[in-house]
């Protein structure tokens, strides 16, 4: 990483000695004074100072008040400075902006974050928007095309719950905005799974910050406690809970709470699951990530490596075996790369078979197309082929997810 001129840092400290420590982290001076700006709105929302009550033309009790208002104040001021300093520091060592802060935005959500569970990253919120899009037109045409041919058990819609299942679900922001987008188009029966307990936790806490916010409609039934995740007189659902997708006493217990009105025990198949390879995490990741996120949320755990993939691939494996048992219509999988989800939709198309109606891969961007690829051949790619069949890669920028449409 190159060096900062001296000069941009004295310009830093010119303007702010706070500006100057966050610099070195935002790199330019635009993205330190945002940052900068976001933590002391934080900081200033956080201890709710208040405006100093003029003393002009009022009784001596009340200039007494306002002058021990203003000692408070000024106090809080002062705290309320080092506190921003304090924080300038931690992000100077590298700590995420959304770890200090508390929280990312995600659509129109509001995800609470904390140290253990991996960030939101902004190219998960782009393909769960595209996703939300296709499953309400795919699932529509589905549900038209099975009503025509007199399969009303196969209908998606007001009469029967679309079941969205996430695994490896973090902060629960995937499941929380396909149900924010999704609710008014269908009623919603929402699992997110994680085998990491304090991501479960924080996951049911953003379920309930979201809601008490108004900044998504409450469910019918979202208790990890009930023993009926689907209540008699309908309504929407969304369960958090823990478990290993490596182990299958869970899936048994998924499979009783989604089957009876199908074929499948799910309709939607989600995640964004560890793919890093412990020797690009060590290398290619940023000081940041490696330093303060959880490792195990980012690259799989060599007790779970198959030698039929490499071990970046693990999950994908395991997630097509479990596809095979819950028979979901619609996948979507976040992958690292365009290589990478080569891979992935090779591993769909060999469990799916016949099964198999479209297969995507998605870049970044998946509804953005780039006139000028900015000289980087691999963006000018927009298909291939995996066993044979023709697969589009959709949009620009890296490849970031696999869809896969199922009949």
């Amino acid at each position: 990483m190159p060096r900062l001129p001296p000069s941009l840092l004295q310009r830093a400290r010119s303007i702010s000695p706070d500006l100057a420590t966050l610099l070195p982290a935002c790199r330019d001076l635009e993205s330190a004074r945002n940052e900068l700006r976001w933590i002391r709105e934080h900081v200033f929302a956080s201890s709710g100072q208040s405006q100093v009550v003029s003393s002009h033309g009022s009784s001596k009790i009340q200039v007494a008040a306002a002058a021990a208002a203003a000692v408070v104040e000024r106090e809080r001021s002062n705290h309320a400075r080092e506190v921003i300093a304090s924080l300038c520091r931690r992000r100077a060592r590298g700590e995420p902006l959304q770890y200090l802060l508390g929280s990312q935005p995600f659509g129109p959500l509001e995800i609470q974050c904390r140290r253990g569970v991996l960030i939101p990253r902004p190219e998960t919120e782009t393909w769960a928007y595209a996703l939300a899009s296709e499953v309400a037109a795919r699932l529509k045409a589905s549900s038209s095309a099975s009503a025509a041919a007199g399969h009303h058990g196969q209908r998606v819609g007001k009469s029967r719950r679309l079941r969205i299942v996430d695994f490896c679900t973090g902060t629960g922001c995937i499941p929380l905005l396909l149900y924010a987008l999704l609710h008014k188009r269908f009623q919603l029966q929402v699992w997110g799974f994680d085998v990491e307990e304090r991501a479960v936790r924080l996951a049911r806490e953003n379920l309930r910050y979201n809601v008490a916010r108004g900044l998504m409609p409450p469910p019918s039934s979202s208790s990890p406690n009930e023993h009926d995740s689907t209540p008699e007189n309908g309504g929407d659902v969304i369960r958090f809970e823990k478990a290993d997708i490596f182990a299958d006493d869970w899936l048994r217990s998924l499979l009783q709470q989604g089957g009876g009105e199908s074929s499948s025990a799910v309709d939607v198949l989600v995640s964004n699951p560890p793919y890093i390879s412990a020797k690009s995490f060590n290398r290619d990741t940023g000081r940041s990530v490696r330093n303060f996120e959880p490792r195990l949320a980012l690259v799989p755990h060599l007790r779970n490596a198959q030698a039929a993939c490499a071990p970046e691939d693990v999950f994908y494996k395991r997630l097509c075996e479990v596809a095979e048992v819950l028979q979901p219509m619609i996948m979507l999988f976040e992958v690292g790369d365009l290589e990478q989800a080569t891979r992935v939709a090779q591993m769909a198309v060999v469990a799916t078979g016949e099964r198999l109606k479209d297969l995507e891969i998605w870049r970044d961007c998946p509804d953005v197309v780039e006139e000028e690829h900015m000289g980087d051949s691999s963006s000018a790619i927009t298909e291939t082929y995996v066993e044979g069949r023709k697969v589009s890669i959709r949009g620009s920028g890296h490849g970031r997810s696999v869809f896969v449409h199922l009949r």
